[in-house]
């Protein structure tokens, strides 16, 4: 008996309890003004459709009832790229691991340099400045890319930096350099890359999206239009991702979640798999015991 009393008191003591911490929220509210690139053949109509069908007592029910109907497009607001997106044979939205969509958080701020060059690439150099700074990027993080761009939603001219918004072509937002693109896949094996910006490519490209093209063909997801970027840490966060989990999508709709603090920002994957495992093993000690 004193042994499954002392075996309690162990997982009691190790089971990891939340508090103290802070969670952001680092999405956009979806609406009719949400940012949609105007790309398709209807450009940006009709990208969010948001049609009530009942709002108002219902007599059957004898309760309150809102039933709605909504239709979007993938690649609008805060959202997430799969790899199908620019691969072919690559994973949907729906075959996402799911250990894919919970990592160490990391935060690289350019808002300073994206202020002096409205264009302004991500380089290596950047990385390796960042991490004298803080300490080397982890393996699996999902790494979060501030320029700025984030503070502009949803004024589309102010937002894409133009005065002809519907025209990509004009388009004017930081982005990654290629190579360092390449570089984070080989050296830091990061699982995502996310941006405030509508692309993690910069928007004058010459229509040649040359990081998604390193990105999602070698299965790291991109996160498009992130939203308060300024109020998570460099380091030290759980970033939690909660994409539409749709068939044969090329990408949706994404809750981004950064959780920081006391408690908190411990929670891993691989922290979520040690402790299934902790709770196995007890409960076979305890069938043992009993």
């Amino acid at each position: 008996m004193m042994c499954i009393i002392w075996t309690l008191v162990l997982l009691v003591a190790i089971i990891p309890r939340p508090g103290g911490g802070t969670v952001v929220d680092l999405t956009h509210t979806y609406g009719p003004d949400v940012l949609y690139p105007p790309i398709g053949p209807g450009g940006t109509a009709d990208m969010f459709n948001f049609t009530i069908m009942h709002r108002g007592y219902e007599p059957s029910l004898d309760a309150w009832l809102e039933i709605n109907w909504f239709g979007v497009f993938e690649h609008g607001s805060t959202h997430v790229d799969a790899p199908a997106h620019y691969a072919q044979g690559r994973a949907h939205l729906h075959e996402i691991p799911v250990e894919q969509l919970i990592g160490p958080g990391v935060m690289i701020d350019i808002t300073d340099k994206a202020k002096h060059d409205k264009d302004y690439l991500l380089t290596i150099q950047d990385i390796l400045a960042w991490e004298e700074d803080h300490a080397q990027i982890p393996q699996a993080s999902i790494v979060m890319l501030n320029t700025g761009k984030h503070k502009l939603y949803p004024n589309r001219k102010l937002f894409y930096g133009t005065e002809t918004p519907d025209d990509m072509t004009t388009y004017h937002n930081p982005g990654v350099n290629p190579d360092t693109a390449k570089w984070l896949i080989q050296n830091r094996q990061v699982k995502a890359f996310g941006t405030d910006a509508h692309s993690c490519d910069p928007g004058q490209n010459s229509n040649r999206n040359r990081c998604h093209e390193e990105f999602l063909p070698n299965g790291v997801i991109l996160l498009e239009f992130v939203a308060n970027l300024d109020r998570m840490p460099p380091v030290n966060s759980t970033i939690f991702l909660g994409p539409m989990k749709m068939r044969d999508g090329s990408g949706g709709p994404c809750r981004i979640l950064a959780i920081y603090g006391e408690d908190i920002a411990g929670v891993s994957a691989g922290n979520a798999m040690s402790f299934s495992i902790l709770l196995s093993t007890s409960a076979l000690v305890l069938n043992l015991l009993l």
